[in-house]
């Protein structure tokens, strides 16, 4: 979309170089100096999801090449930082990938946002530790919402996104926008325990209403400068990790702007995907945030149709994911359960499939009032019941008692077959650690050497830390 003469609010860098795709990007939308001022301190918000690898994880080079715009620009300090899901500390992640020691030689900083580099210093007590927590979070409210601001992110003076666009089995995409979801603490929200409210909660898909209010409500306080959905490498189908399923296809493709809601817009466009049909998307027009040239998208035309790339998206309906000896019962889900069930049962499928031919079959159950079982085997069938609304409105179904027939009559007794994985949703490493405690570590060995991995970094450990003080 033009602003001027010759500039566009979006642009498209497209080059077999990641370089020159770059500078086209960014010479389309006025160059690093309409961005970035002499003696600015930048932000670099990227997203980084704690159990996947490249292409979820940031594009260094891309990195690189930003870092050193920033700083031809003057820039006097450049950081860069992250919240990871699943009360993950960032700074566990960093030290495996040695992310502090990459970005200092790029010449930028790497932040703690969530101080989990406290952790490790031994003589810090937990009352300091809150003390700092308090001074690290400025409170700003919106609406309704009280949230934690990381208090170095209100002291910069421009804030800018990269985003590694991969497949989000809720989202479609990771697009921009969900950047804000991980630039504060993600704090548990409590949920009420009545079968009717969490039934009305899955209807309403409550978890996915909270997590787009809390992204638009966090937009509105930190405005970007500059934004990169980082197409240049791009992983369809069901997404990083899970190699069976999924394609990488090097797409040549940097969408940039300086508003995330138009980026992510003419990035849908670009992946042949409807954006008035996407959540994100429908949430700003309802807002009235998108409107005018942006939605004609007109500016694609300089790219011909044959250049658009038609994008594989992830599985819908978990039965469709096929895990080996797992048989889908889903009731009405959030989307926070849907996502976590999606994930677990990939993983599974990818990491540790020859574990599951030892486990026989397993009814994986889900959601509010999920659908009966006519048929099953008493004696092998085993029954994981996967969030906290399937285990709490399950507790009338036949399958929770088995029959045990005596000379003079008919008797009911609990069955012992059934796995609880709690959480609302549940975390996907506990849910490691409880298929093992489960099924045995004979049976699972490519499991438990998975969690004999995190165990050597301490991971659990850390995190029970991690919690105590509050951290998330």
């Amino acid at each position: 979309m033009r602003v001027g003469e010759n500039l566009l609010s979006v642009a498209i860098g497209k080059d077999n170089s990641l370089n020159i795709a770059f500078s086209k990007g960014l010479e389309k939308i006025g160059g690093i100096h309409s961005i970035v001022e002499k003696n600015d301190d930048v932000f670099i918000k990227f997203n980084m999801p704690w159990c996947h690898g490249f292409p979820k994880r940031p594009n260094i080079s891309l990195m690189k090449l930003l870092i050193e715009a920033c700083k031809i620009a003057g820039a006097r300090k450049i950081f860069l930082g992250t919240f990871i899901d699943d009360d993950v500390p960032f700074y566990i992640v960093s030290e495996m990938l040695e992310m502090g020691k990459i970005m200092e030689n790029l010449g930028a900083e790497l932040i703690f946002l969530d101080k989990s580099d406290y952790l490790f210093k031994k003589k810090i007590k937990k009352e300091q530790l809150k003390e700092l927590k308090k001074n690290s979070y400025t409170l700003r409210k919106h609406e309704n919402r009280t949230y934690q601001i990381p208090s170095e992110l209100l002291k910069v003076q421009k804030f800018v996104i990269v985003n590694q666009v991969s497949p989000n089995p809720i989202f479609t995409l990771d697009l921009s926008m969900l950047n804000y979801l991980t630039l504060i603490p993600r704090n548990q929200e409590g949920k009420s325990t009545s079968l009717q409210d969490r039934t009305q909660y899955c209807i309403n898909d409550g978890y996915k209403k909270s997590l787009l209010t809390t992204i638009f409500d966090i937009y509105s306080m930190m405005p970007s400068h500059l934004v990169i959905n980082d197409l240049f490498y791009l992983q369809e189908g069901a997404g990083p990790c899970i190699h069976e399923d999924s394609q990488l296809r090097k797409t040549n493709f940097l969408v940039m702007g300086k508003n995330p809601l138009e980026v992510d817009f003419i990035t849908l466009k670009l992946l042949k995907l409807d954006p008035e049909s996407h959540e994100i998307v429908k949430e700003a027009m309802n807002r009235d945030m998108l409107k005018g040239k942006i939605c004609e998208g007109s500016f694609l035309n300089e790219f011909d149709e044959d250049f658009r790339i038609p994008f594989k998206l992830p599985a819908r309906n978990l039965s469709k994911i096929g895990t080996l000896n797992f048989y889908i019962k889903q009731g009405t889900s959030c989307s926070g359960c849907y996502l976590k069930a999606y994930q677990l049962l990939n993983l599974l499928k990818t990491k540790m499939n020859k574990d599951l031919k030892y486990i026989k079959k397993n009814w994986f159950v889900l959601g509010t009032n999920p659908p009966s079982i006519a048929s099953w085997n008493e004696k092998q069938d085993n029954f994981i019941l996967f969030g906290d609304c399937a285990i709490k409105t399950t507790l009338t179904y036949e399958f929770r008692k088995i029959s045990k027939k005596t000379l003079k009559s008919m008797k009911k007794r609990k069955n012992k077959k059934i796995l609880e994985l709690a959480g609302c949703p549940p975390k996907i490493p506990e849910c490691f650690s409880t298929l093992i405690k489960y099924f045995k570590k004979s049976n699972m060995p490519l499991t438990t050497l998975y969690i004999e991995m995190l165990n050597a970094i301490d991971f659990f450990k850390v995190r029970k830390k991690f919690r105590e003080w509050e951290a998330l």
